[in-house]
């Protein structure tokens, strides 16, 4: 049996209570979807990371870092930044 409030103000008070429900339980959602989005995104930055390491093993000079650095902007989504020459090397 449901329970049934005898008097208009307990009806009220009943609704706004499951009205306040309802929206606590539709944010739920939203925030999971945040958390599933940040997830595929640092997953996206671990894979390059590993891409990443490797290409600086193989390379010493400035040319690695540079594009070390704009792969990391473009899994982040990021819009390219000019290269800037790095300390100690001429361009």
């Amino acid at each position: 049996m449901t329970y049934r409030p005898s008097t208009p103000a307990l009806r009220r008070q009943l609704r706004t209570a499951q009205g306040r429900a309802s929206a606590a339980g539709s944010g739920r959602g939203e925030v999971e979807r945040e958390r599933d989005a940040l997830a595929a995104a640092i997953a996206r930055v671990r894979a390059e990371c590993d891409a990443i390491e490797s290409e600086l093993g193989s390379q010493s000079d400035g040319n690695g870092e540079r594009a070390a650095i704009a792969r990391i902007r473009s899994a982040l989504g990021e819009e390219q930044q000019p290269e800037q020459p790095l300390e100690g090397t001429d361009r």
